[in-house]
């Protein structure tokens, strides 16, 4: 437990596997609310791409059992912060809003959906939303790379909008399955696999200089 006693460094392991969109992007899917909260960032930064998770399993976990697709998680004050896996957005009046990236990780796809919705000239704002507000929302989708945009049609058992894919869902799915915005995404993607390539390169300047530390010493 004690950080003092890694010699070598921490070890870096980069897996890439592609598979497809693991939602229905078409029809949509259903989600419940989990009573399982979202760690708190004074505790597990959400931010930091680690691997404690388990809350969001227990989350997904009561989702299977609700025969529901993914689970919504609420911060510890209540409000909405994201799904066991992906973020979230809502439209109402034309206004689309999702919850400010303080209990959940402000995801790449989600900043991208973000500049579409900006692009299109439409009002956005990051804030705190209430449950409430999801259930009584026009649209609902979520964002992340297993899904890339995906609508909701159920929440809680209460049908959003229609239960029909909403017309700004529909036009940002477009959208970021375009050519251009591929682009972007590999662009970012692209950042991260420089900072990725960096952080492997200072870890084995440490690991070495950790090696050469610990030789024996010659006296002269």
């Amino acid at each position: 437990m004690s950080p003092s006693f890694n010699l070598y460094g921490c070890t870096l392991i980069v897996l890439a596997e592609w598979k497809p969109p693991v939602y229905d992007n078409d029809h949509g899917i259903k989600l419940v609310t989990a009573t399982t909260r979202r760690n708190s960032p004074n505790s597990i930064d959400s931010k930091i791409h680690h691997n404690n998770l388990i809350n969001n399993i227990l989350a997904k976990v009561e989702g299977n059992l609700a025969k529901a697709d993914d689970a919504i998680m609420l911060d510890k004050d209540g409000f909405v912060s994201e799904t066991n896996a992906t973020n979230i957005f809502m439209v109402k009046k034309g206004m689309v809003s999702t919850p400010h990236a303080d209990y959940c990780l402000p995801g790449i796809t989600r900043r991208t959906v973000i500049d579409l919705v900006l692009k299109e000239n439409l009002i956005l704002h990051e804030r705190h939303i209430s449950l409430s507000e999801f259930h009584c929302a026009d649209e609902v989708w979520t964002t992340g790379t297993m899904g890339e945009l995906t609508p909701v049609v159920m929440v809680d058992g209460r049908v959003i909008g229609n239960g029909k894919v909403g017309p700004v869902t529909k036009k940002n799915s477009e959208c970021l399955q375009s050519s251009d915005c591929r682009i972007r995404r590999a662009n970012s993607f692209e950042e991260r696999l420089v900072h990725i390539t960096e952080t492997l390169l200072q870890n084995v300047f440490t690991f070495v200089c950790s090696l050469v530390l610990c030789l024996p010493q010659r006296s002269l």
